[in-house]
C-alpha cells in the first residue's frame, strides 16, 4: 500500500438494507449461507478466543480441491476484499496502470489507488479485447457485479493466456461463480 495515497482514497458506497427480505449483492458477498455453516460457527465459538494455526493445511487442501489448484496456491484471507487488497498490494507499484472493469465492484479502483496505481476504467464487456501488455494487472469480475454478465469461457481463457504472455497479473474475482456452472480460473496453467 502506498502511504501517500491513503489520505486521498474515498470510501466506496455500498447498498445494504436492514430488511431481511432484500437481497443485497452490492458488496460481492454471496448472500447464501451454505448448509451446516451456522452450526459450525456456533460449535466453534469457544475456540474463537485463541489464535488459530495460521497455516490452515486442511482448509487449503479442501479449497484447492474445490477450485482445482494446488494447496500452495491457496492463500486464506479474512474475506474477498482482503484477498483483492493483498493481490493488488503485492502486484501494483506507485504509478502503474491497472485495467479495471466498469461498471463493477467499486473497491477495485480504491485498492489500486491505495497502492499508488492508476485505475484505467474499461467497459466490462470490452475489457477482454484490451491489450494487457501495458498494465501491471488486469481485473475481471465474472460474473460481473452488478450486471451479472458472464464472459464467454473461450474469450476469458484467451485473455488469461494473453495476460500470462505479457507478464500482466490477472485478478479474477469469482465471488458469484457459484451461481453458474463454470469452473474457476484458479486451476488454469499460468
Amino acid at each position: 500500500m502506498d502511504p501517500d495515497s491513503v489520505a486521498d482514497a474515498e470510501r466506496v458506497p455500498h447498498g445494504s438494507s436492514d430488511d431481511p427480505d432484500v437481497l443485497d449483492l452490492s458488496a460481492n458477498i454471496n448472500p447464501r449461507v451454505p448448509d451446516g455453516t451456522r452450526a459450525v460457527y456456533e460449535d466453534a465459538f469457544e475456540s474463537a478466543r485463541s489464535y488459530p494455526n495460521d497455516d490452515y493445511p486442511e482448509f487449503r487442501a479442501a479449497a484447492a480441491d474445490y477450485v482445482g489448484c494446488s494447496p500452495e496456491s491457496v492463500v486464506p484471507t479474512a474475506g474477498g476484499l482482503a484477498a483483492i487488497r493483498l493481490a493488488i498490494g503485492v502486484t501494483v507499484s506507485p504509478g502503474e496502470d491497472v485495467l479495471v472493469p466498469y461498471p463493477s465492484f467499486g473497491e477495485y479502483a480504491r485498492e489500486v489507488e491505495l497502492a499508488g496505481g492508476r485505475p484505467e476504467f474499461v467497459a466490462h464487456d470490452e475489457l477482454l479485447e484490451c491489450d494487457p501488455s501495458e498494465y501491471a494487472m488486469a481485473i475481471v469480475c465474472t460474473p460481473n457485479n452488478p450486471t451479472g454478465d458472464l464472459y464467454a469461457e473461450d474469450a476469458l481463457a484467451e485473455f488469461a493466456d494473453r495476460c500470462a504472455a505479457a507478464g500482466t497479473v490477472l485478478l479474477a474475482d469469482e465471488a458469484f461463480l457459484g451461481f453458474t456452472d463454470r469452473d474457476s480460473l484458479a486451476g488454469r496453467e499460468g
